[in-house]
């Protein structure tokens, strides 16, 4: 129950079952790409000695950067979408 200003309470805005079945299948999809193209472009400059060059450690640290957030953030996000509340492991992420 949503409490607004008024005398009486609002009623919850919930997704549909497609809605929700949608949000978790794009969300999947962008952790597993985000994940999986960020580790190969890892491995790909740690291990082919011809892109130890400045630009490439650049394009290295935005790529970790990247696969952290893809770790972190985004099932987070997903699990905020699943539950609309942010409960027990995940509001440790908040402190």
């Amino acid at each position: 129950m949503v409490l607004t200003n008024s005398s009486r309470p609002a009623e919850a805005i919930t997704l549909t079952d497609f809605a929700t079945v949608s949000v978790v299948l794009l969300l999947v999809t962008v952790i597993v790409l985000t994940l999986g193209g960020n580790a190969i472009t890892i491995v790909a400059i740690v291990y082919n000695r011809q892109l130890k060059y400045s630009p490439y450690y650049l394009l290295l640290s935005l790529c970790v950067a990247d696969f952290m957030v893809g770790l972190t953030v985004i099932p987070v996000s997903l699990a905020y979408h699943l539950t609309y509340k942010l409960t027990g492991l995940f509001m440790l992420f908040l402190l």
